[in-house]
């Protein structure tokens, strides 16, 4: 079992033989691998299954985009609630999925939550995988929390704790430093 401790604050992400890992929930895994984790951004929630903090709808409502079955409203923000305007603009029409991001020159922008912004820039998103809301405003259903089950032991310091790491809107998933040699 790992012998290098607690790396402390998790943007680290590594010390020695220990790693930062979290427990998702939803997955049968007791912790993520050495090197799941690019990066670290997530701030740690008061408590299991407590919601993540929204930011609020755009207060724009400009650029409604091309009327398909995705525009709409999406969580982007990762809070759980639906506060992202999210469809086509440009001057191509639509794309369809928005997993193509752009197509000639339409792109998939969001007015996105805590903006004043109507649009993102072409480029902004490298990546989709959002599903769409019913509407505005309205919650996603997060996964029910598994209790944290170790596989082996754990190191204990002030980060340790629930977070939102799948971007539910609820901190259903459990983060701590672990190691192996």
């Amino acid at each position: 079992v790992g012998n290098s401790g607690s790396g402390g604050n998790p943007s680290n992400l590594k010390k020695g033989s220990s790693w930062w890992s979290c427990r998702l929930a939803g997955s049968n895994s007791a912790y993520t691998g050495n090197g799941h984790f690019a990066t670290w951004n997530y701030t740690k929630c008061s408590g299991a299954g407590h919601p993540a903090s929204c930011l609020p709808a755009s207060t724009s409502a400009a650029d409604a985009g091309y009327h398909d079955a995705y525009r709409g409203w999406y969580d982007v923000q990762g809070c759980g609630r639906c506060n992202d305007y999210c469809r086509w603009v440009g001057n191509s029409g639509s794309g369809g999925h928005p997993s193509n991001l752009d197509r000639k020159d339409s792109w998939w922008s969001c007015r996105l939550a805590g903006s004043n912004s109507a649009d993102t820039l072409k480029g902004h998103f490298k990546s989709w995988n959002y599903a769409k809301c019913t509407g505005a405003g309205r919650s996603c259903l997060p996964p029910k929390p598994k209790p944290p089950y170790w596989g082996f032991p754990v190191y204990y310091d002030a980060y340790q704790g629930w977070y939102d790491v799948q971007g539910c809107g609820r901190c259903n998933d459990y983060c701590r430093w672990v190691g192996n040699s």
